[in-house]
């Protein structure tokens, strides 16, 4: 039971967190991206850091708040059950922040006029994606998450490289 508890917290959690950054940043990173489009890619570039930066302050908020309440939630770890819902809990929210930065570079892509490149990367990313469930049956469920995370940080890794190769764009 506290399982499932700790399993409602992370999809909670989640949720909230993808709600939060929707409307944070996704809807008003449209709307200001869009509004650039026929200025300089100088300028285009810099709102891009100016909407990276705000969800970086956000992305570091939650952290702040995962490490204050981290203890507790160890402490529920005690067995083997809890400390594997505890580990899906934290990769959720992993996937959900990778997501989340994921969003931007996207943002950007598409006012740049970049989908084709965009889209490479997501069938990559799908191709990847499909193995891993392909697998999964001989995988055990930490492992299968712990892939599609990887998968997450490989198609986070292309998009901020092939930015920086045809933008300049770097991680801030």
């Amino acid at each position: 039971l506290k399982q499932a508890g700790l399993l409602k917290l992370a999809s909670i959690v989640a949720h909230s967190t993808k709600a939060f950054f929707k409307a944070a940043i996704n809807f008003s990173g449209n709307a200001f991206l869009s509004n650039l489009k026929n200025k300089p890619l100088e300028s285009r570039i810099s709102a891009f850091y100016t909407l990276f930066k705000k969800l970086n302050k956000i992305i570091f908020f939650i952290f702040i708040i995962l490490l204050i309440n981290f203890h507790p939630l160890v402490s529920q770890a005690k067995t083997t059950g809890n400390r594997s819902a505890l580990i899906y809990l934290f990769m959720f929210i992993t996937i959900t922040l990778i997501q989340q930065l994921c969003v931007a570079y996207e943002q950007f892509y598409i006012v740049e006029n970049a989908a084709h490149r965009l889209f490479l990367i997501k069938v990559f990313e799908f191709i990847m994606f499909y193995i891993v469930i392909g697998l999964s049956k001989h995988f055990y469920p930490n492992t299968t998450l712990l892939s599609i995370v990887c998968i997450q940080i490989i198609g986070f890794g292309l998009l901020a490289l092939n930015a920086y190769a045809k933008w300049k764009i770097k991680l801030i």
